[in-house]
């Protein structure tokens, strides 16, 4: 394989799983340690991706490619098991609900037991087969065309899934909600997905650790007047979410993490 078209496949692996290792480019492309660390060399000029000591892994400085699921998995973990565990008590059985693909509410759906009667609808593969493994528990997985970087689909044809529905609960994750209480999401694609389905549910629950308060993003597709809790973390500016509890509607939930 010529030396650019195996730096754009390095490339999309990189973008795919937020990480590679030597090891790994010597054995998908058949090259020496020496060449696959030259070729990660030459990625890591452009700021594209930052050298670890066994392989690369994907620059947060990269705008242009959304943040691979895995990787936003690890991100600041305790802090999504700790709002995770308290959002499971706004769950009540017999409850039709929507879950989006946001990482927080993986950590959620992992701790779901398998007593729990539920409809559960999601556009995220992973949340569906995490719960799919419970008996009593229904999943109604929504299509539409399926973005890699966050395991979830996207698209007209999810939306207008979503549309068809009623929810009694939505749980969604978001990218940030600034200090004027605007919520965003990191790309486009999203976009619509929020709009269903705030429009949806009866009660929506925003989750976001403290790293995702006070601050802008890229595409905004609501405010706290369009939620009905917003639950975050201790480390959040208590400035900022005091701030969010004067403007009214959203009860605002702050858990403790360990």
């Amino acid at each position: 394989m010529l030396k650019q078209a195996r730096l754009e496949q390095i490339r999309k692996l990189l973008e795919s799983s937020g990480e590679v290792e030597i090891q790994q480019l010597c054995r998908l492309f058949n090259v020496a340690e020496m060449t696959a660390r030259r070729d990660l060399d030459e990625l890591a000029k452009d700021e594209m991706i930052i050298r670890t000591h066994g392989g690369a892994v994907l620059s947060t400085k990269n705008i242009l490619v959304e943040t691979p699921f895995d990787t936003r998995l690890n991100e600041n973990q305790k802090a999504k098991d700790a709002i995770a565990k308290f959002a499971l008590g706004y769950i009540q059985d017999g409850q039709k609900i929507f879950f989006n693909s946001s990482s927080t509410v993986f950590s959620l759906a992992k701790i779901i037991d398998n007593s729990r009667k539920l409809l559960v609808v999601t556009e995220a593969i992973n949340i569906a087969a995490e719960l799919n493994a419970r008996t009593n528990l229904s999943v109604f997985q929504i299509g539409g065309e399926l973005r890699k970087n966050t395991l979830s689909c996207v698209g007209h044809f999810t939306e207008e899934m979503i549309k068809r529905f009623t929810f009694d609960l939505a749980i969604v994750g978001i990218n940030s909600v600034n200090k004027e209480g605007r919520i965003f999401c990191g790309t486009t694609y999203e976009f619509g997905i929020y709009e269903a389905v705030f429009a949806a549910a009866r009660k929506i629950i925003v989750v976001a650790d403290s790293s995702k308060i006070g601050h802008d993003d890229f595409c905004c597709v609501g405010t706290l007047e369009d939620v009905d809790v917003l639950i975050t973390d201790s480390g959040a500016d208590m400035k900022v979410l005091e701030d969010f509890q004067e403007m009214g509607n959203a009860e605002i939930r702050i858990v403790e993490v360990d």
